[in-house]
């Protein structure tokens, strides 16, 4: 049941990128302003599904110790942001996000393939500090996927480098890839499309 469900989104990615599944779903999305830390306790909660992109989906992969009892929907997942975005444009962003946040996340949303054009109500100053988050953070993962997770990646990824990340990722979390025609922004329509297929 979506109410029994919690969505993880992105970096930069607000509400109103997903107006139905934030009405639907309790809906977190990091440095918006969660910190890591509170997005963890909230994994902690009774849900029984949690679906998170991109960033989400990381933050995630972090936590093995919480991937049990719970249906879990990973899209454009990585272990190591700076695999796939070089640190020294990390680092770009980082300062083009305290001299100029909307062209930033406006650049941002054209290759994730996002359509909106305006940028609101966003804290700029926490996005920042997600950026340095980005740049070190990375994961290791077990041996074996769990069997209640679903991992999907996108074809036509301008983020996440699925090429260079993949050599990180054990042969039998490769295998367990189903493959998303898209960019690296998951509209709605394919949320639900995974949420019923899980």
């Amino acid at each position: 049941m979506p109410e029994d469900t919690l969505f993880i989104s992105g970096w930069a990615g607000p509400r109103f990128l997903f107006p139905k599944l934030a009405e639907s779903c309790t809906f977190v999305a990091p440095f918006l302003p969660q910190a890591q830390k509170d997005i963890t306790a909230r994994m902690e909660e009774n849900f029984s599904r949690i679906i998170a992109w991109s960033t989400g989906a990381h933050i995630v992969l972090k936590h093995p110790e919480l991937w049990a009892d719970k249906e879990i929907i990973l899209l454009a997942p990585f272990l190591h942001l700076p695999r796939s975005v070089p640190d020294w444009a990390l680092r770009d962003m980082q300062k083009g996000m305290r001299e100029s946040p909307e062209r930033i996340i406006s650049s941002f949303w054209a290759k994730c393939g996002i359509k909106k054009t305006s940028v609101k109500d966003l804290d700029f100053e926490n996005l920042e500090e997600g950026l340095e988050f980005l740049r070190q953070s990375k994961t290791e993962l077990p041996q074996m996927p769990p069997p209640n997770m679903t991992l999907v990646r996108a074809s036509r990824d301008r983020i996440v480098n699925f090429k260079k990340e993949r050599k990180h990722w054990p042969e039998s979390w490769l295998n367990r890839f189903h493959v998303a025609q898209l960019g690296h922004f998951f509209p709605e329509t394919e949320i639900t499309r995974w949420m019923g297929a899980g």
